[in-house]
């Protein structure tokens, strides 16, 4: 390029290898040089975690997404006999700003223990309808009556 007396290599060589246009035009009788550069421009990638963990004999609500951003979070249940061990909610985070990690493990399912006091009364309370069957009409429904307070 004419007239910038070197000029365009000190700036070039400042901002980038090469520009990507250059344009000549007159303005009021004077060339006038534009040159365009492409400057590298980085823009923050979404932080996204992978999807949760299944867990045996239960569930979690995320189950119909894909995609898991920053902060989601997903909330575990146990189907009907078991109970949840653990945290029931997880969350998408991050330790390096980068890559998206859940904050910590999946709870579990695991099978309900037998509550001893409640086979007790369980057994106990067929024991007695089994008496009221056999006696009379009155005692049977007194026991009925008494027995709907315990279960």
């Amino acid at each position: 390029m004419t007239g910038l007396s070197g000029l365009e290599g000190t700036l070039v060589g400042r901002l980038v290898q090469s520009p990507i246009l250059t344009l000549t035009t007159q303005v009021c009788g004077k060339n006038t040089v534009l040159i365009i550069f492409m400057l590298p421009v980085s823009f923050p990638l979404a932080i996204t975690c992978s999807p949760p963990p299944n867990i045996a004999n239960g569930m979690h609500d995320g189950s119909n997404k894909e995609i898991f951003d920053y902060n989601s979070s997903v909330t575990y249940k146990c189907h009907h006999n078991f109970s949840l061990t653990g945290e029931a909610s997880i969350h998408c985070t991050t330790k390096d700003n980068i890559t998206g990690v859940w904050n910590g493990p999946a709870p579990e399912c695991t099978d309900e223990p037998i509550n001893m006091v409640d086979l007790i009364i369980g057994i106990g309370a067929v024991a007695i309808i089994g008496i009221a069957v056999a006696l009379n009409k009155k005692l049977r429904q007194k026991l009925f009556t008494a027995l709907k307070l315990y279960i």
